[in-house]
């Protein structure tokens, strides 16, 4: 079909979406809403884009009739999938953000987690500054990987759940040292920031932000002007920041010169720097258009990747029995040759891989998915249910960018050190709490048991 008559059926199913989360969620701004309408900009609008020759970075115009009746297809099931589940919202939202969820943490609880965040932004800056991260060009990391680097890659779970966790509770835990709270959690957050902005990064500080928002909004406060204007300066700064990649180098390399050059060259213009950065944000649309070709060679995997990602991530010394979809790619490109890695995949693209068109069907459960955290943003009572389901609506976002060993990982293993700090906290909290209030009290020389007093101390129980 052509761009125009594409970008009409792209409408078509835009105003089917917004119809079905109105009347699911009696409201036109929802989680899901986010998810539907990444997916459409990154369905219809990139590629059509990349057709028209913007930024087209090695997209395949010859699969463009496949691509596009593949794209129709999975967006329609994604929004048919949203429909099917009956979990209905009520059209007071005021209700939902009135009743709090549990406390996240209580005192310790709260200690421990900022403290391992600090502790591991820390180590992040030393051990990235010592490797020369913030002084070579992001490229040569792709091939050059010490063991150090990988320990400290590894440590990335800690920020982007743990982080949005400590704001959280800063926030919604009512208790003494509020003020310090919201500040360690503010300087925190700031922290992540800073750390993407110099690795000229966006992916971490764009999540950590967006699954904070989304707490926010739908179960804190809605957001106001200011709070959207900080958002958008916020997002425009981390992307502008991304932009001077471009430059191939790494921060500490960068000077006046070469920004320059750059905007000469091209390279920080409207339509292929900060528009393409936030509407065109992933590759996934050009590894879909080269999959399809890459597919009639190879033939199609029948679901074998999805399989071997979540048995290579819960089975010690599993061997993939297939190659995984980013090294496969990076095989079938040639990229693996020159030392180049290709940090995109595209969920979209591992559906194509394993059952062609009808990977489709895929997204009609991933709608329902997606409904369902939704639904738990709004109602989840738990504070890491609520973190977990804002998280995820996070992490399909990203999918796009991303093969299922990837979203296994983030859906999955991200929540542990979270689960790990509460559990912990918890039971020295509990335990401190027990013997603050005098439930352990001690029995007096006379052999009736000390009472507490309520001042805190404890006196001997009257004769």
């Amino acid at each position: 079909m052509t761009p125009a008559v594409y970008l009409i059926v792209g409408a078509l199913l835009a105003v089917l979406a917004m119809l079905a989360v109105r009347w699911r969620e009696k409201t036109l701004i929802t989680p899901g809403a986010l998810l539907l309408g990444f997916y459409g900009v990154h369905c219809f609008v990139d590629p059509t884009l990349r057709y028209l020759g913007v930024h087209p970075n090695g997209f395949n115009l010859l699969t463009w009739k496949t691509l596009t009746i593949y794209n129709v297809l999975c967006y329609g099931a994604l929004v048919v999938g949203y429909l099917l589940p009956w979990w209905p919202l009520h059209r007071d939202k005021e209700r939902y953000i009135a009743v709090r969820p549990a406390r996240m943490f209580e005192r310790t609880g709260f200690f421990w987690a900022a403290t391992a965040c600090a502790v591991v932004l820390g180590m992040l800056f030393v051990g990235m500054a010592l490797l020369g991260r913030f002084t070579l060009p992001a490229i040569v990391f792709n091939f050059y990987r010490p063991g150090i680097y990988e320990l400290l890659i590894s440590l990335y779970p800690v920020l982007f759940l743990v982080v949005p966790a400590v704001f959280v509770s800063a926030w919604f835990d009512a208790s003494s040292g509020r003020r310090f709270r919201r500040f360690a959690a503010g300087a925190l957050v700031a922290g992540v920031v800073l750390y993407n902005l110099a690795l000229l990064g966006r992916l971490m500080a764009l999540s950590v932000l967006v699954t904070i928002g989304i707490v926010w909004h739908f179960r804190y406060r809605q957001f106001g002007v200011r709070h959207v204007a900080g958002a958008v300066l916020v997002v425009a700064l981390v992307n502008g920041g991304a932009l001077l990649r471009r430059i191939a180098t790494g921060l500490t390399g960068i000077d006046l010169e070469s920004i320059r050059q750059l905007a000469v060259a091209g390279g920080l213009t409207f339509m292929d720097g900060i528009f393409s950065y936030v509407v065109m944000i992933s590759e996934g649309q050009v590894v879909l258009s080269n999959t399809i070709a890459f597919v009639e060679e190879t033939g199609l995997f029948g679901g074998g990747t999805y399989l071997d990602s979540v048995l290579s991530r819960t089975l010690p010394n599993h061997e993939p029995l297939l190659p995984q979809p980013k090294p496969w790619y990076e095989i079938m490109t040639n990229t693996h040759r020159l030392g180049v890695t290709s940090f995109d995949f595209s969920i979209l693209a591992e559906a194509y891989m394993n059952f062609g068109r009808a990977g489709a069907f895929f997204f009609l459960f991933l709608g329902v998915l997606v409904r369902y955290l939704s639904y738990k943003v709004y109602t989840a009572c738990s504070p890491v249910m609520l973190l977990w389901s804002a998280w995820m609506i996070v992490v399909l976002l990203v999918a796009t960018r991303g093969d299922s060993l990837a979203l296994f990982m983030r859906m999955s293993w991200y929540i542990v050190p979270l689960i790990a700090l509460r559990v912990g906290a918890a039971f020295f909290d509990g335990s401190t709490r027990t013997f603050r209030d005098g439930k352990t009290a001690p029995a007096s020389p006379g052999g009736r048991t000390a009472a507490p007093r309520p001042g805190g101390g404890r006196t001997a129980a009257p004769g």
